[in-house]
């Protein structure tokens, strides 16, 4: 048998992603890695074959591996020769073809297989390292990553740990080799130390089998919008059914292949926003006004530490993705926008080929709806705290201007005045919850220190007097019951709503609202 060789290489535009595996946190239980060899790589026989340590931790280089003899290289920039066939760069394995390299060396991913018990290589499924595609993210479709990943990603401890993958390696010079990664930890638990387990299979009995290309996606039917370009967006006005020049004031939606903004949040100081909607395009036809997200920072599809985005979580998602195939399809759903003006619009992706996407957009009148929620009781002394533009509860710490309303036992806050850091204001109206009519009342009162309820001494906190008026108590029987009272709201962002309490209940508070939309202030 022929020992074979080991060497590293590395080209810095390989992948877009570069970075990211600095984030890794270290792990505590690595594996010890082999003894012996010099240079960034070191190896030991292990059965028919070796198991090499690989010391890939340099952020501005690569590592490569030549499985013709023992030993080791590392460029800082990609090597012309082809006497190599894996490179390695902290967690991206590359090889040496495509894009990566001037070889012919392929790659066939097995999900499952059985490293001792393979003895030939597949026949199909041979794939080389290639400049992104039609798929999720902006990133190379490197063998190694796509369309099985080598590793598993844990997003809470940050600890990458080999996925249930072998690989089969075919050499330039037309040998086979099967291939996994046993560690990505050193002995101390630093990342990008890896230790790869690799021996020769023989070929499959017929020879590879070639596949065709696949067949580019397909656009449908609305406005088709050019995003292909990877570092540019594309800006559309709803209203006009058109794209815009980049820049231009009226823009409500921005798209890069797969990522879509709103004029909103981290992507535009406009009202927009989206939200996913139950039913067909025909049976959409109008838009509530709760619910709607913002954008915001997001991860980039792709490897963990891929970086981040300002886009919108909700239209963002407007795909499915085949890991297999790197297709992406339309999802069969309906959107609906809101614009920068604080129109509505609904909104469906029809087709997507390589970047070009095709987007059905149809303006449709804005309809209040009245939303209910029973807020559970929070700990002692804590607070429940409510937006009323998302309809749902939210963390004050993480969205300081997040929150409308919050609850603690009997007494509500808004989010103003000795409360927060937003606009929030409140009033009693005579007017019913969802009456018609201007929300911008007089006398809107902020939050203010008030007593705690109970005998004198209890105490005070920061509330709103109009609203924590909300019940009356009968100190007979301790009932707290609801006035039938109705009170308009500003909102944290200056926006309107009328609200009323429906029911308490072993300190769970019950309400009902109606919140007029961003930019409004009348039902």
């Amino acid at each position: 048998m022929n020992l074979y060789r080991i060497s590293v290489v590395f080209c810095a535009v390989l992948l877009l992603a570069a970075g990211c595996a600095e984030e890794l946190a270290p792990r505590d239980d690595a594996s010890v890695a082999p003894e012996g060899g010099e240079g960034p790589i070191r190896h030991e026989a292990s059965g028919s074959g070796w198991i090499s340590a690989v010391d890939a931790s340099a952020e501005d280089g690569w590592v490569h591996l030549d499985m013709d003899g023992l030993g080791s290289t590392s460029d800082a920039a990609l090597r012309g020769d082809e006497a190599w066939e894996l490179a390695f760069q902290r967690f991206k394995i590359a090889t040496n073809s495509g894009i990566s390299g001037p070889g012919d060396v392929r790659v066939a991913a097995l999900r499952g297989a059985d490293f001792e018990g393979l003895a030939e290589a597949p026949a199909a499924g041979w794939r080389q390292d290639a400049a992104d595609g039609d798929d999720a993210d902006v990133d190379p479709d490197l063998a190694f990553l796509a369309p099985e990943r080598w590793y598993d990603y844990n997003p809470s401890t940050h600890v990458l740990t080999p996925a249930d993958v072998v690989y089969v390696v075919q050499t330039g010079a037309g040998a086979f080799f099967k291939v996994r990664v046993l560690d990505y930890y050193s002995a101390a638990g630093s990342p990008a130390h890896l230790r790869v387990e690799w021996a020769p299979v023989a070929p499959p009995p017929g020879g590879i089998i070639e596949e065709p290309d696949e067949e580019p996606g397909e656009l449908g039917e609305g406005l088709v919008v050019d995003a292909s370009g990877r570092d540019v967006w594309v800006y559309v006005d709803v209203e006009a059914g058109a794209v815009v020049p980049e820049g231009a004031a009226g823009w409500d939606l921005a798209f890069q292949r797969t990522q879509v903004r709103t004029h909103s949040g981290t992507s535009g100081s406009g009202l927009g926003g989206a939200l996913e909607v139950a039913g067909s395009w025909a049976a959409v036809t109008s838009a509530g006004t709760v619910g709607y997200r913002e954008d915001e920072l997001v991860p980039l599809p792709g490897p963990p530490g891929s970086g981040e985005v300002s886009a919108n979580a909700v239209l963002s998602a407007w795909y499915d993705y085949d890991p297999q195939t790197h297709a992406v399809t339309p999802r069969d759903a309906v959107f609906v926008v809101r614009t920068a003006d604080g129109g509505y619009a609904k909104a469906q992706v029809t087709g997507y080929a390589d970047g070009k996407l095709s987007v059905k957009l149809e303006e449709v009148p804005v309809a209040p709806e009245v939303r209910q929620v029973t807020l559970a009781p929070a700990e002692a002394g804590g607070w429940t705290h409510l937006s009323l533009r998302r309809g749902e509860i939210v963390a004050a710490e993480e969205a300081p201007l997040g929150w409308d309303l919050a609850v603690s036992g009997v007494q509500v806050r808004t989010n103003g005045g000795t409360s927060g850091a937003g606009e929030g204001a409140a009033a009693e109206v005579s007017s019913a919850l969802d009456a018609s009519g201007s929300l911008a009342v007089e006398g809107l009162a902020a939050d203010e220190v008030l007593p705690l309820p109970g005998p004198p001494g209890s105490g005070e906190a920061s509330a709103n007097a109009a609203l924590s008026a909300w019940y009356d108590y009968d100190p007979q029987t301790h009932a707290v019951t609801p006035r039938d009272a109705v009170f308009v709201v500003r909102t944290a962002d200056g926006g309107y709503a009328r609200v009323r309490v429906d029911g308490y209940a072993d300190g769970a508070l019950t309400l009902s609202w109606i919140y007029a939309g961003a930019g409004r202030d009348a039902l």
